[in-house]
């Protein structure tokens, strides 16, 4: 439930940030937002370098796993991993 919250509020997120420099009552927090965001994608990238390894064991393309953990970071590939690791038990 968390995790698709938290997808929700992303998703929401990057949709509000470009938005926010035509909706006038926004647009004084664009900047800001803009600079929060291009934060967030490069702690995502961290995370997909940390995390590639693991991914790569995971069923699905590279490509994919890139974009979802870009987008979404751990909320995308921690449930993952938590299925991969109880299939296995």
């Amino acid at each position: 439930m968390f995790n698709t919250i938290s997808k929700i509020i992303l998703l929401g997120f990057y949709i509000l940030v470009p938005a926010a420099f035509f909706i006038e009552s926004l647009r004084t927090y664009a900047d800001a937002m803009l600079i929060v965001m291009v934060v967030l994608f490069a702690l995502h990238l961290l995370e997909f370098v940390l995390v590639k390894n693991k991914l790569a064991t995971i069923p699905g393309g590279m490509a994919a796993h890139f974009m979802m953990t870009f987008l979404f970071g751990f909320t995308y590939w921690k449930p993952l991993f938590k299925s991969q690791a109880e299939t296995i038990e």
